[in-house]
């Protein structure tokens, strides 16, 4: 890559450690929701349509219980490693969807869009995706090690354990327990969803600019799509996160807070039976659908600063 290239890169890299930085405790909360992890038992409520039902503390309240039992800096478990993490993965992906783009067969490109025949279009949608498909899938292969790693520190609050710390003593914890393997636990349905976001977002955007003649309505259509295709494959990083720590010797992937799974596609059937497929996606409303394991910790903590 030249320097004239790099700029926008290092910027966005910058721009995004930032803002990680920024949201990781709130992003520690819902890792802990993902994996089932609810410390604060629920409290009779009422939804937004004014049924009866039991309410799960909000993602600010799950933040100031983290902070009660670790204080501040244990608001930012698993920092270094989500940095690390997220800059492999933007530079890869970047890095690798520059060397497709330059590869690719440009046969149509000559030709002003608006000559296009829906052909064209169809083959230039698909050739688009498909490159930005290769680093998306790039950046998640290179990364992932690092992402499981960041997910049990992480893991640990769950039951206090500290066998992952430093980076290089977590790789040997990972080799030892679960061997080459356990760097790629979670991997399968994380890249499942990666891949089927992409396509859904790129192809529903397509097909509204195809459809939708207003440029007004067309600047702001990207982004109820891409919350669409967001919920949409949710689940998909709910089973990824699950699968990362499952059976790895830590409290929160072990009975009796998570059933050994043998398979991702048996953890996605199990939580689908519980209806806990969705389990962190809403931050501020949430209601309790299906067996948790509760800890009285919380409680105890309050009683002792009482």
């Amino acid at each position: 890559m030249t320097g004239k290239d790099d700029n926008p890169l290092w910027a966005n890299v910058t721009f995004r450690l930032a803002l990680n930085t920024a949201s990781h405790p709130f992003e520690y909360a819902k890792v802990l929701i993902q994996l089932g992890h609810e410390p604060i038992a629920p409290y009779p409520t009422r939804t937004l349509f004014q049924k009866p039902a039991l309410g799960l503390p909000n993602v600010i309240d799950y933040v100031k219980y983290i902070k009660a039992v670790d204080g501040f800096r244990g608001c930012y478990r698993g920092l270094t490693t989500r940095l690390l993490a997220n800059s492999v993965n933007l530079v890869t992906c970047k890095t690798v969807s520059d060397a497709t783009s330059r590869y690719s067969y440009k046969f149509i490109s000559f030709l002003p869009e608006d000559e296009f025949s829906q052909t064209d279009k169809w083959v230039t949608l698909w050739r688009d995706t498909l490159v930005e498909l290769s680093g998306k899938i790039a950046g998640v292969v290179a990364s992932h090690p690092l992402h499981v790693i960041t997910l049990r520190v992480m893991a640990q609050f769950v039951g206090g354990e500290d066998h992952y710390s430093g980076i290089f003593s977590s790789i040997a914890e990972i080799y030892r327990t679960d061997g080459i393997l356990g760097f790629f636990s979670g991997l399968i349905p994380r890249l499942l969803g990666e891949i089927i976001f992409t396509v859904l977002v790129n192809t529903c955007i397509f097909v509204a600019k195809n459809t939708i003649k207003d440029d007004e309505v067309m600047k702001f259509s990207g982004i109820p799509i891409a919350l669409v295709g967001t919920a949409f494959t949710y689940p998909f990083h709910v089973v990824s996160t699950c699968m990362a720590v499952n059976n790895c010797g830590l409290a929160a992937g072990n009975p009796p807070q998570m059933p050994i799974y043998y398979s991702w596609v048996e953890c996605w059937r199990h939580l689908s039976r519980t209806d806990q497929l969705s389990r962190g996606s809403s931050m501020f409303f949430r209601y309790y659908r299906g067996p948790h394991v509760y800890s009285s910790g919380y409680h105890n903590l309050l009683l002792k600063r009482d």
